[in-house]
């Protein structure tokens, strides 16, 4: 997956072209990242009249709200699944160089953008001595995690959990493939649990790791049943919603919520399938 990263600068002497680094965007198929440095613009602001430190913060601010619209005056690095910038347009608007706020071309990296990613380029390029705001002191359990505690326990008598399905046991798989459920009785039943609200570009690793394990164990068993249990994602996750929508309606996997996943246990005990080590 490529990613690109621009520097955002401000233009302290644009007729001698001097500019100062403060704050960096980065971008990869799925997501884009932002962050200016308040400390850093702060002492920028030494260098330009007052107006000028007023047009730059509004449009540094501007920018933030257009990645994520949220509490700007936070210390955090603003995240949007919904891709608001692209390459193409990073390089329309490093062309205008006459501007107070100032974005430098792309540059491509071979690396997978995620937060530890984007915190370590921003205190090499822009500023090392920047400290990210830690917004959380203790891990919350999201939904997904309930769900399991309370589902898994009541399909083991039944079926594998936590099961690594490999070529010995579907021989068209290429490589492993870990989930929530595996058993058999004449027929293979698998299941997994996929937060669709996670990071966009894990969350397509994860339905494209499941949707081909789902179509290897079809082709090996005809009678094969898969099942993809989610929650929908809130809509303003375009993407997110997207593969949600999508998932919903693939013929060869039987998608249900989280509530209905009483089913899946009915069609298990109805069908006596058993854990596979059983066999």
């Amino acid at each position: 997956m490529k990613t690109f990263y621009s520097i955002v600068s401000i233009a302290t002497k644009p007729f001698f072209d001097e500019k100062i680094s403060v704050g960096l965007l980065c971008i990869n198929d799925f997501e884009t990242y932002f962050h200016f440095s308040s400390a850093k613009l702060k002492w920028v602001g030494k260098f330009l009249s007052n107006d000028a430190k007023t047009q730059a913060l509004n449009s540094l601010k501007s920018i933030a709200f257009e990645v994520k619209k949220s509490d700007i005056e936070s210390n955090e690095f603003f995240i949007n699944s919904n891709l608001p910038f692209s390459s193409s347009y990073l390089n329309y608007l490093s062309r205008y160089n006459n501007n107070l706020v100032q974005f430098s071309a792309p540059i491509e990296i071979e690396i997978e953008l995620n937060s530890v990613v984007f915190e370590k380029l921003f205190h090499k390029y822009i500023f090392a001595e920047e400290k990210f705001q830690v917004l959380k002191t203790e891990k919350k359990q999201s939904i997904i995690e309930t769900f399991r505690n309370t589902f898994k326990p009541k399909i083991k008598q039944y079926a594998n959990t936590d099961f690594t399905v490999n070529h010995h046991i579907i021989k068209d798989l290429i490589t492993p493939i870990t989930v929530d459920l595996f058993g058999k009785n004449g027929a293979f039943v698998t299941g997994q649990a996929i937060d669709f609200s996670k990071e966009t570009s894990n969350l397509a690793k994860d339905i494209n790791s499941y949707m081909y394990l789902a179509l290897a164990t079809e082709m090996n068993d005809s009678d094969a049943k898969c099942y993809l249990l989610g929650e929908e994602p809130k809509k303003d996750l375009v993407k997110n919603h997207q593969i949600w929508n999508n998932a919903r309606k693939a013929k060869n996997i039987e998608f249900l919520t989280f509530d209905e996943s009483e089913k899946v246990i009915e069609y298990l005990e109805r069908r006596k399938v058993r854990p596979i080590e059983n066999f």
